[in-house]
């Protein structure tokens, strides 16, 4: 994948530091439109060099117009990158090659950012140069909305171990560092939204860079509002259906590399670690949803069976 050199920023100057935001969208004008304001709000530090980048990933409404107006105004430059084909993970790629930032911060068009967002996420990733990915508070927006891909917790968490992992981060409030991914190489484009296996690819980011010795943290002190507007059943299961395909095949992915940890990660989504979180009179929804995840192993298989078949590709190791 390559972008045009004219369409990036120019890089900064030794001593200065840079941060890109990366916004991928597809068919999303309105909330897209509805994200823009709130980034465009934000409190930026009189040092920091920064732009947004918007990458429409094959839209057929007035996400051009959309990004086209924001920028008329907008304190922060902002710029769109068109990319026809479709794929969560070629997407962040291609937003990821269309710009300049040391440090990359990731949110969803139908996320909507704090003021202190940014300097909230640079401070985190500013206090220890070991860390290599944070992850930061994901809230519901619309209390109509079903309490599903939002992560409220308010504690800190730093992963000791490959199963501490699970869950730890949601690629829709997410900051990385570029020089990481200097090392490690980008998103794998076989996994998210859009793809072949529709979830996945941050939890395939958060496992590649943990185990390349970096610090990966979860910190609540940068959050964002989740407008998902998913409000019935079906469109829940459909979309649980996807993420366990797609974890299903992360987890052959890594298998297929001898990388045995990741078993751990799956026995921590299988069966909570943490008991104490349970008190006593909540036994049973704890063993409710123990008995559910085995029910929805078959997904699970179905992913990991769905990428073997389709066999190992080397760019994506």
């Amino acid at each position: 994948m390559t972008v045009p050199h004219e369409s990036r920023p120019q890089k900064q100057e030794a001593g200065e530091t840079s941060v890109s935001i990366i916004v991928c969208t597809r068919d999303r004008a309105d909330d897209l439109a509805r994200c823009l304001v709130t980034l465009k709000a934000l409190t930026c530090p009189p040092e920091l060099l920064i732009d947004i980048v918007v990458v429409d990933n094959g839209s057929r409404d007035g996400t051009a117009d959309v990004v086209a107006e924001a920028a008329v105004d907008s304190p922060i430059p902002i710029r769109r990158v068109y990319l026809a084909e479709p794929g969560l993970a070629r997407a962040r790629n291609a937003g990821i090659l269309a710009s300049c930032g040391e440090i990359l911060l990731f949110t969803d068009d139908d996320c909507l950012v704090t003021p202190d967002w940014l300097a909230s996420a640079l401070r985190v990733m500013q206090a220890e140069p070991a860390i290599g990915l944070a992850g930061g508070q994901v809230r519901l927006h619309n209390p109509r909305d079903l309490p599903e891909t939002i992560k409220p917790s308010p504690h800190l968490e730093r992963p000791g171990r490959p199963a501490d992992l699970h869950a730890l981060v949601l690629g829709c409030n997410m900051a990385l560092r570029r020089s990481v991914l200097d090392r490690i190489g980008l998103f794998d484009e076989r996994f998210g939204a859009g793809s072949r296996f529709k979830s996945s690819e941050d939890t395939d980011m958060v496992y590649r860079i943990y185990r390349a010795g970096c610090e990966v943290v979860y910190d609540p002190s940068f959050l964002v509002s989740h407008n998902h507007g998913r409000r019935s059943l079906p469109e829940i299961r459909r979309l649980h259906r996807g993420y366990r395909i797609g974890r299903g095949a992360f987890y052959a992915k890594h298998l297929l590399h001898g990388r045995l940890d990741v078993l751990s990660i799956l026995l921590r989504q299988l069966v909570p670690l943490r008991r104490s979180a349970y008190p006593l009179p909540s036994w049973p929804r704890y063993l409710r949803a123990v008995v559910g995840q085995f029910v929805r192993l078959p997904w699970l298989f179905a992913g990991a069976i769905l990428y073997w078949r389709l066999g190992e590709d080397p760019a994506h190791g």
